[in-house]
């Protein structure tokens, strides 16, 4: 009754803005002591009224979008604050444990290609060909990466939801330490992660080849991959990507419309329409997910896909996915009964995509 998105708590926070503003005009006028004093209250005063009516607008949003089902929810981003989105930070030494990738040993060790390495990552600023499409693309490489290993490192392509950068899926997932921990107990194999602009222009494009617009597809499986490929130990066989909210409508649609590139999808709490309004009016039923997985998918793909009953649609969308999928297409849905739109239950969310992960690698 008393959650974050209950109405109890809307109208509480209604009442508490009201008394506020009726507080304050009646203490106006009568607060008391030097000139000085009289300032600081009659400031505290207009703060409270604002604090109040942020109060309920936020509540309102929330209600609106479901970014905090409980106060377990609110609680983490608390604690989070600062942390929640990790930063990926970089080594002074070699690591031969822990999730922080090996700093190159000398400046010439510190390229590999167009890639620099930087706050932990090796980053390039590329343009792609195929594309037309310049953008930033991120790798982050496990402690001990070795560039001559028999067979090479599976690659996971993280995508960002919108807003948000190349980095913030990585971060927010903490995929550092996931993989790491997961590789040194044969529950992965070998893995490096990848991310790449999509927002280009601040805009959100779903990872479309869009019409009159940025071939984003096209740049991801064909620029970005070449590009890693080129600089970088990676395995022969398909790619598995990842992502949360827009990031995992992404994550599906590049599955399913380019298998011959991925493989598997771990699609954390996405809706199945299409949100670039690139991609609205006559393009969206074509866009849709549940209308391109019922396609189906050669050769064969698998997916993950992650909801919560208190996230909006979230989970009435990843039946609806499964319901959908046609030849080809093996989907694993995993739906928390509770949790909202924001890391901490994405991350653990995550957590079960990568342990299924090691049991459905794409050839």
């Amino acid at each position: 009754m008393w959650g974050p998105q209950s109405s109890a708590v809307l109208v509480l926070g209604i009442v508490l803005a009201v008394a506020a503003v009726g507080g304050t005009l009646v203490a106006w006028s009568r607060v008391r002591g030097p000139a000085a004093l009289r300032v600081l209250q009659r400031v505290g005063l207009v703060l409270l009224c604002q604090l109040t009516a942020v109060g309920v607008v936020g509540v309102t949003i929330n209600r609106l979008d479901g970014f905090f089902a409980t106060w377990t929810d609110v609680a983490g981003i608390l604690r989070d604050v600062g942390g929640a989105v990790p930063t990926v930070t970089a080594s002074p030494q070699v690591h031969t444990a822990g999730a922080v990738s090996t700093h190159p040993a000398t400046a010439a060790d510190a390229t590999r290609g167009p890639f620099t390495w930087s706050g932990g990552l090796w980053r390039a600023h590329a343009h792609g060909a195929a594309s037309g499409i310049t953008g930033d693309v991120l790798v982050w490489t496990p402690p001990g990466y070795d560039p001559h290993r028999a067979g090479g490192y599976r690659v996971l392509l993280a995508l960002s939801g919108y807003p948000g950068t190349p980095v913030t899926t990585i971060n927010g997932l903490d995929l550092p330490a996931a993989v790491t921990s997961r590789v040194a107990d044969g529950r992965l194999p070998a893995t490096i992660v990848v991310t790449a602009s999509t927002n280009l222009d601040g805009r959100n494009w779903d990872c479309a080849d869009v019409p009159g617009g940025p071939r984003v597809t096209t740049w991801l499986t064909h620029d970005v991959a070449q590009l890693v490929g080129q600089s970088f130990d990676v395995a022969p066989g398909r790619w598995t990507t990842i992502g949360v909210s827009t990031g995992a409508y992404c994550a599906v649609r590049l599955a399913v419309t380019e298998p011959a590139d991925v493989g598997a999808a771990i699609a954390l709490s996405g809706d199945d329409a299409a949100d670039s309004p690139a991609l609205a009016g006559r393009l969206a039923h074509a866009n849709d997910l549940r209308t391109l997985v019922a396609e189906g998918a050669t050769p064969p793909v698998s997916l993950f896909v992650g909801a919560s009953r208190q996230d909006g649609t979230t989970a009435a969308d990843a039946e609806a996915l499964r319901a959908a999928a046609g030849h080809g297409i093996t989907t694993t849905v995993h739906v928390r009964d509770v949790g909202g739109h924001v890391w901490p239950v994405w991350a653990a969310m995550a957590a079960g995509g990568l342990d299924w992960l090691g049991t459905h690698e794409p050839g």
